[in-house]
């Protein structure tokens, strides 16, 4: 019984060491111009950072004064992207706040897991958002002028990111009550006469095996 809750113990340790990891190179995101996926095209500032780009939108659109008169960009699209990353950034600072957490008891553990995983899937949605504001930038009528181009990182960026939320997804929802869940869900429609409560049990006890089998 403790060899089995130390061979957890050790896996929940590696887990949280990738993810700390994972978490520490998406803060270098913020703050590196050269790893700053928001950088869709020429007119945006190659110095500028991540972070700079969510948080200060006239610096994002300091050189698209002409752009938006001419109507070779669409406002609509810079600030989808501002936008995006912006959602980006506070992903990436829960995620952040998490990986602090995950140094902390059990309970603030699984509080960090839950911020992360909400964290990481706020930064896949902006990720997608910088997609779109591309894929509509990359359209304009001034291609020579405006200069379109895929951010090189964006790729490297996002499977960083799905990396963080496969892991902590993963670990949210074995550790998670959901058989607490499943219990009162069932438990609430059925009979009085506890069949229902029965099923609930029943489910709880394969979901659990199913886990177990999915550990190494």
């Amino acid at each position: 019984m403790d060899k089995s809750k130390t061979v957890k113990g050790l896996a929940s340790d590696k887990l949280y060491y990738f993810i700390r990891a994972a978490v520490l190179l998406s803060v270098i995101f913020l703050f590196v111009p050269a790893l700053n996926p928001s950088r869709i095209c020429g007119l945006i500032n190659k110095n500028l950072s991540l972070f700079t780009s969510g948080v200060a939108y006239s610096t994002l659109t300091a050189d698209f004064g002409r752009a938006f008169r001419k109507g070779w960009v669409e406002k609509s699209s810079i600030q989808m992207l501002y936008v995006s990353s912006l959602a980006v950034c506070l992903g990436i600072a829960a995620n952040a706040a998490s990986g602090c957490m995950s140094l902390g008891n059990i309970k603030f553990k699984k509080l960090g897991n839950l911020i992360s995983l909400i964290g990481s899937i706020v930064e896949l949605a902006g990720m997608v958002g910088i997609f779109m504001a591309y894929n509509q930038v990359a359209v304009t009528s001034k291609p020579k002028r405006v200069e379109p181009m895929f951010p090189g990182s964006f790729w490297f960026v996002t499977v960083v990111f799905v990396l963080i939320f496969i892991k902590i997804s993963k670990h949210f929802f074995n550790s998670f009550c959901i058989f607490q869940f499943i219990y009162i869900l069932i438990g609430h429609n059925t009979n009085k006469k506890g069949n229902g409560n029965k099923k609930a049990i029943f489910l709880c006890m394969q979901f659990s095996n199913f886990n177990r089998k999915e550990k190494p």
